[in-house]
This record gives structure tokens, sequence and C-alpha cells, in this order.
């Protein structure tokens, strides 16, 4: 519309300074040229191509980005096998149904962002997917299918119970998914009853059905305020340890209690730490009573290329005698061409971690009430 515009009101001044020309396709023209792509088609699997490009697929691991891929003859042979259209294109990305995010359409999100790039086609707007699909853009079907290892512990509403109610069951069960509850408009039980069930099961997905094809909305609204004020904490992600971080002295251990009083103060959890040699004086024996609390904690080893070389014999020969305990032990090294530069590393990685552990925990990492109170309270008796 722009460019008939300016043809319009500058025709003459334009001509007298360049050769203007206009181009398109007719829409006789764009019929025509579908009805080739049609005749193309045909031929591509009468002349026996179609054969030809399974048996170069199934023989040969062609890559993604192979020429053969990319000719416009063998391209429309990978998409259009024995009459029917098959896989041409696959994206991949892990899901967030666990902190931070905890939200599995991020992965779903990501995927298709991977598909845009792969096929050269849009179909994504604002995170939402164009439908129905017009000039490589958008497509006229998207489905999603779930499954999950171990199964999600789930919870499912809907308007009736017996009706909207059990088809979210059903596609939660086909999910590979264990139903904890149903709850429905119509299931008998009060407002407070509904979100005092929904807190104390505390399922990891809630799936709700209804509200679509001229269906009532206004309860499927009602679930979801019900959902939004029990505010439900999901057991998926939720089984936190204590860290107890050991470090050398001479090199990490400055990190080591930066680490420490980043757990305790942005995630709001105990964590301890401990350096060496000083732990192999007396804590080492430690770990040999109260064996039932191990399971609680993990050993966090900050290490380092430029740690003391005795030392460096102190961390193997104590982490083998921690072994023995049964407690998690996890090394955490970091790289770069200095020492400088990898214990930066380290504080910027254990200041991001413990950042998402607030997350996890659902805690805002910003305030920090109790040490207000502390002084507050010490003010008074000042």
């Amino acid at each position: 519309q722009k460019a008939s515009l300016l043809l319009d009101e500058d025709t003459v001044l334009l001509k007298e300074k360049y050769n203007v020309v206009q181009y398109g396709i007719e829409e006789k023209d764009r019929r025509s040229l579908h009805r080739n792509i049609e005749i193309r088609l045909i031929e591509i699997i009468e002349k026996g191509l179609v054969s030809e490009v399974e048996a170069l697929l199934k023989n040969y691991q062609i890559s993604d980005d192979h020429p053969l891929r990319k000719s416009v003859n063998y391209k429309q042979a990978i998409g259009l096998i024995n009459n029917e259209y098959r896989l041409t294109f696959r994206g991949e990305a892990p899901t967030t149904v666990e902190a931070p995010f905890e939200d599995v359409t991020c992965g779903v999100i990501n995927a298709i962002i991977e598909l845009e790039e792969l096929s050269g086609r849009k179909i994504l707007d604002n995170d939402k997917i164009i439908s129905p699909q017009s000039n490589n853009r958008g497509v006229d079907l998207y489905i999603s299918t779930s499954s999950a290892g171990g199964g999600l512990q789930m919870m499912v509403g809907g308007v009736v119970k017996n009706m909207t109610g059990e088809s979210a069951q059903r596609a939660a069960l086909g999910a590979g998914s264990i139903v904890m509850d149903i709850i429905a408009s119509n299931d008998g039980r009060k407002y407070h009853e509904r979100v005092q069930k929904i807190r104390q099961l505390r399922p990891d997905m809630i799936l709700l059905s209804g509200g679509v094809d001229g269906g009532t909305k206004s309860h499927v609204v009602e679930l979801a305020e019900i959902i939004k004020t029990a505010n439900p904490n999901p057991r998926l992600g939720n089984n936190f340890k204590i860290p107890i971080i050991y470090a050398d002295n001479s090199t990490l251990g400055v990190a080591a209690v930066r680490l420490k009083g980043q757990f305790c103060e942005n995630a709001k959890m105990l964590a301890y730490y401990n350096e060496l040699p000083e732990f192999n004086h007396n804590e080492i024996v430690g770990w040999e009573n109260n064996s039932n609390l191990f399971e609680h904690v993990f050993v966090f080893w900050l290490m380092d290329a430029h740690d003391n070389p005795r030392v460096k014999h102190r961390q193997e020969i104590t982490q083998t005698v921690l072994n023995e305990t049964g407690v998690d032990q996890y090394i955490l090294e970091m790289t770069g061409n200095s020492f400088q530069e990898r214990f930066l590393h380290m504080i910027h990685y254990g200041d991001w971690l413990s950042f998402w552990c607030a997350i996890a925990h659902g805690t805002d990492p910003s305030p920090v009430e109790k040490i207000s109170r502390l002084k507050e309270e010490l003010l008074k008796r000042i």
C-alpha cells in the first residue's frame, strides 16, 4: 500500500530520476502457480523420486543442513512420502515444570521457536500460535501431547464433575499422571473446603477443563479463583537439603564464606562452611554419629587448580572418607585463564545459585526481615 501511494503521488518525479518497475502476482497467476506446484508434486510421486529419497534417508545419516534437504524437489519429497505428509522438522527444549518458572509451556514455546528457525516459517506471535496459516505464517492445526516419568501428581477441575471434570481426568491419566482429586462447581464442597484440599494435596499441576466452544466461562473462572487463593506449593523440586561448603583456606575460603552467607540471606535457608586444613583437625570426626541426618545435608566442594597441593591430597582423602557415610558430595570448579578470573566466576555463580534457591523456595531474596528486627531490638536496648 505504501508503494502504491508513493507511485500515485510521485510517479513523475520518480520517473525523472529512476526506472520505476512494479512487481506483483495477479490472482489468476497465483492460482496458476498453485496448480503448477500440485502438478510438480504429482510428478515427483509418479517418477519415483519419493522412493529414492526414502531410501537415501533410510540408508544414510543425512544431516538437517545437508544440501540435499534444501533442494526444492527433494525437500518436497521428504515432506510428501507415500502420498501423506511426514515429519519434516523437529524442535526440542527442556520443560520447566520445576522452579524457577514452574510452567511447562515455556518449553513448548522454546521448541516452537526452534522450529521457526529450522523451517523459516513464522509460527508464533507474542508467544501465541498463529492460526490459520497464510503466506508461510502460522499453522492450520496445533496439537500438544504430554508424558512424564514417575507420574505427575495432578488435580483436575471442571464445571460438571461427571462431564468436563471426567474429561480432564482422562486427559491427565492419558499423560501418565496420578490424579489426586477432581474439583468441580457441583462437587458439593464449599469454597474454603476446596482451598483447603488443594493446599493439603499440594499437586504438581492442576488441569482445568471447560469454558470453550460456547460453554460457561464464569464457573471456570470461579475454579481459577479458588486455585489462586489456595496458591499450592508443589511437591516437585522441593526436596531441599542443607549445604555444607568446604574449600582451601588459601584460595577459595573467602568464596566459601560468601556462598554460605548468600544461601542464608538470599534463599533464607541454613548453610554451613569450613576450610581445609582446619576441617581435618576435628570436624571430620563429626561425620560418624547421627547418620540419620546425613540424608538431609550435602557437601559442596569449592575447588580450584590453584589449590595448595597438600590440601588437594586432603580433599581427595576426605572425599573418600565421606563417601563411606553415604552423604551426597558435589564439586564446583570454575574455568578461566587466571585465578582472579576463576575466583570472580565462582562468586558470580554462587550469587546466582543462591538467587535460584530463593526462587525455588518461593521466597523473595531481597527482604532481610530477621536482620531488620534484630537491629530494631538492639536500638531499643541502647
